[in-house]
């Protein structure tokens, strides 16, 4: 392509040829010379421009399960790759202490129970009996001197506080502090099975097993991850883009992606996550997350991918 110098010298020299051969009678021509401006070539070099981009096959949500308590893990039920169901068991803790708590507190809660029903069943008739008796035979006694009537006085007393006591019973308070003791004792074992349940990692979705981090006879703290599952057929695509490059892109836009493993095959996709890289410490980076309109046969997890942005 001839640059803005040798079309002058190439638009003059035609002026010249051209005017050598004009009759003398004829006019001269006029040539106006009409050079492209910086501004029209800057345009015309970004007419159709698409932004592109390298990017990752990734998953669209991951699970990262771990028990809610500290413990040794007694047993992983499930391998990377396993498939799983909602509510399937993936590993558990060892309950050895916690069966022995459980056990505790059910016999706890059972002498509370025990307790309350004797309590609001009173006293039994006999032993309202042999305390009638006891104050009639404290009553009766013949004291041989002061010391002895001063000591029956005493007996007879307690003899009748007794007795009243007895037919004063159930009282509201006994029957209250019984009661209180048996919620506590039920409290105590429905904490304990709570605790039992919290040993067992169940699966809150279907999906595939794809990180196993931690094994059986292994300590697994609170909250720490052990197993990773995904549904391998939800995939997006993530890249990165620039801060210069971000400006243009908005969340609904379109693109079109490419698989280096599946040449041929072309894919559309909508913007729907922009964020920025934290990884990043000086910033200026902005990973740009793609749904897929449709997942191609073959896609998987991992593979790379070529984003072009449709503008």
């Amino acid at each position: 392509m001839m640059g803005r110098r040798e079309l002058v010298v190439f638009i003059l020299l035609l002026c010249l040829l051209v005017g050598c051969s004009v009759p003398r009678d004829s006019e001269p021509l006029n040539f106006e010379l009409v050079l492209p401006t910086e501004t029209a070539t800057e345009q015309n070099k970004h007419l159709g421009t698409r932004i592109r981009s390298s990017g990752k096959v990734v998953l669209m949500e991951e699970y990262n399960l771990g028990f809610p308590i500290s413990g040794q893990i007694s047993d992983v039920m499930v391998g990377q790759g396993d498939f799983v169901e909602a509510g399937e068991t993936l590993a558990k803790l060892e309950t050895a202490a916690i069966l022995n708590e459980i056990t505790k507190s059910e016999g706890d809660l059972a002498i509370a129970q025990a307790m309350l029903v004797r309590v609001m069943a009173g006293p039994h008739e006999s032993e309202i009996r042999e305390a009638e008796i006891e104050v009639t035979a404290v009553a009766v006694r013949e004291p041989a001197d002061n010391a002895e009537a001063t000591s029956q006085v005493s007996d007879l007393a307690s003899a009748e506080v007794r007795l009243e006591y007895l037919l004063d019973l159930p009282r509201p308070e006994d029957v209250a502090i019984a009661q209180a003791e048996v919620e506590q004792a039920q409290k105590n074992l429905d904490a304990a099975k709570a605790q039992l349940k919290l040993t067992s990692l169940i699966a809150p979705t279907d999906g595939t097993v794809i990180r196993v981090l931690l094994k059986a006879h292994e300590y697994a703290k609170d909250g720490q991850v052990v197993i990773q599952i995904s549904d391998l057929n939800e995939l997006i695509i993530q890249t990165e883009l620039y801060d210069f490059e971000i400006t243009s892109i908005n969340e609904g836009d379109t693109a079109t992606i490419t698989f280096n493993a599946l040449p041929g095959i072309d894919v559309e996709g909508s913007v729907v996550g922009i964020m920025a890289d934290e990884t990043v410490d000086q910033g200026g980076r902005y990973i740009v997350t793609i749904r897929l309109d449709e997942i191609p046969e073959g896609l998987r997890w991992g593979m790379t991918a070529e984003v072009s942005f449709n503008q």
